[in-house]
């Protein structure tokens, strides 16, 4: 391994590396290393003019000064969240990983616990490093997937077709209504029915405008493709979903079904199926060979639906946390 030298992150050049590196492992992945929040952070602070950068740390090749690895470090509700990013190929990934969450480590307060550390299937010497310096599992994210354009086989797995269509009720007679998220109209609306929903969940919960204003702005956001189901007047739930110019495994683009939820006043009545599929259909509209989305391993009643509709579990993002001692 060459000899590397580790820094905090500054902004200037040193922003705009360590996005051409994200973007680069994205081309030869398929997919970007850090999560969508940690990305709109670093972005949003390449955007503006002064302020501090995001807080991480960089890798640099000794000789020269190439980044060769990122850590990117984001409060959370409770503690504090890790990800890492090594250069695509690069030997000695795994010992340049320990080295940044060690130093990460070693400059954290008492207040910045418990740290959490996500893994998935394209790094997984990172669940090695997280356990060789005591880290345990906290979390495991499934992406599932499925092709489209074709008919969806039902849980038996025999060759009889579930057709959602012939699930639905007439709408009109259930008072259910379908329709773009608009912008400027409906931020805080659908604010209330999130956050009602997902109450304690580690990423989708007490979510701000803020929150929902930062992913208007990305370039992906499309409010024809943000589904939203009203009964009388009121937001009873909403499918968002998300359009990847190209995923792993055969760098084909995909359909991410992004945030999917029901109001807790309206579940039981199968409004999520309702939902989904269309979505589904507004993959097929566009012509996606294949659709995705990340669900807790925990979540049944998800898993169930989403196994319902063809899909099936594709690779695993594993979270470890480190207690304070």
């Amino acid at each position: 391994m060459d000899s590397i030298t580790i820094h905090p992150l500054a902004g200037g050049d040193d922003l705009d590396n360590v996005i051409e590196l994200c973007i680069g492992y994205q081309q030869t992945n398929g997919r970007l290393p850090l999560s969508d929040q940690s990305w709109i952070e670093i972005n949003s602070k390449r955007r503006a003019t002064g302020g501090n950068p995001p807080v991480g740390y960089v890798a640099r090749n000794s000789q020269n000064g190439d980044i060769m690895a990122y850590l990117h470090l984001s409060p959370d509700k409770a503690g504090s969240v890790i990800e890492v990013v090594v250069k695509s190929d690069l030997a000695g990934g795994e010992d340049i990983a320990r080295e940044l969450i060690v130093r990460c480590v070693a400059n954290l307060t008492p207040e910045e616990y418990p740290l959490y550390l996500w893994t998935s299937d394209l790094n997984r010497y990172l669940s090695r490093v997280a356990e060789s310096l005591g880290m345990s599992k906290h979390r495991e994210l499934y992406q599932m997937r499925k092709p489209l354009g074709i008919l969806v086989s039902n849980q038996t797995g025999a060759d009889d077709v579930y057709d959602v269509s012939l699930q639905e009720l007439d709408i009109s007679n259930r008072g259910l209504s379908f329709g773009a998220f608009q912008p400027g109209k409906d931020e805080a609306s659908w604010l209330e029915m999130n956050n009602r929903c997902f109450v304690g969940h580690p990423d989708q919960s007490d979510w701000t405008i803020d929150d929902l204003v930062a992913r208007e702005d990305e370039p992906w956001f499309d409010p024809q493709g943000f589904i939203l189901c009203e009964y009388e007047g009121h937001i009873a739930g909403s499918c968002w979903t998300k359009i990847h110019p190209a995923t792993e495994p055969d760098g084909q683009p995909a359909g991410e079904i992004y945030v999917i939820c029901t109001d807790p006043a309206y579940q039981g009545k199968g409004i999520g199926g309702l939902l989904l599929k269309r979505a589904l259909d507004y993959f097929e509209q566009r012509c996606l060979p294949a659709a995705m989305l990340y669900v807790e391993s925990t979540n049944e009643a998800a898993l169930a639906l989403y196994r319902r509709y063809g899909f099936s579990i594709y690779s695993t993002d594993t979270q470890y946390v480190l207690e304070l001692a």
